[in-house]
């Protein structure tokens, strides 16, 4: 399987997915990964609607997609996989799927979430599910579309955050 993208996106399928992410790197599959959107059948129903016909949409509770992922099932596909936050990302390492770079496109504000970045506010939750996903050595893209400059998420914590414990950890794979 070709994992084209791994985007955390608590909007999941929009139109910066869809006309910037999509048509950008040639996908004929995503999958949504998210336990709640997978027992949503109008979630789903919309979603099938926003991509594009040639493209195949599985919306898969986090284990199932953990296993499917790592049975290959899709090993010719062009895959697109999206998260509605860091916890599922976190899951699906602790299961065993493995990939090289998670994008981090949109987190926005919530109770409990604090803004980071315009297009991201993070819990103290997802804080720890970002250090968590680092310290796997998967690297953090901070871009919003495929044309944007890449910020280092762990600088802009560091600077924003005086709470953040996050400075001996490196963005670099070992």
């Amino acid at each position: 399987m070709t994992l084209l993208l791994v985007r955390i996106d608590d909007r999941l399928i929009h139109g910066q997915v869809v006309e910037g992410w999509m048509r950008n790197i040639s996908t004929d599959h995503v999958v949504v990964v998210s336990d709640e959107v997978a027992q949503d059948g109008l979630q789903t129903d919309l979603m099938r609607m926003a991509v594009p016909a040639h493209v195949q949409l599985h919306v898969l509770p986090v284990s199932t997609a953990a296993e499917t992922l790592k049975e290959g099932r899709w090993d010719k596909e062009r895959v697109i996989l999206l998260a509605p936050g860091l916890r599922e990302i976190r899951r699906l390492l602790e299961a065993g799927v493995v990939f090289q770079c998670v994008n981090l496109g949109g987190l926005h504000d919530a109770p409990g979430r604090k803004q980071v970045t315009a297009s991201i506010s993070l819990s103290k939750q997802d804080k720890e599910d970002l250090v968590f996903i680092l310290q796997q050595k998967v690297a953090i893209d901070t871009r919003i579309l495929p044309c944007d400059e890449s910020r280092d998420i762990v600088a802009i914590l560091n600077k924003t955050d005086r709470n953040f414990q996050l400075l001996q950890v490196s963005q670099e794979r070992g």
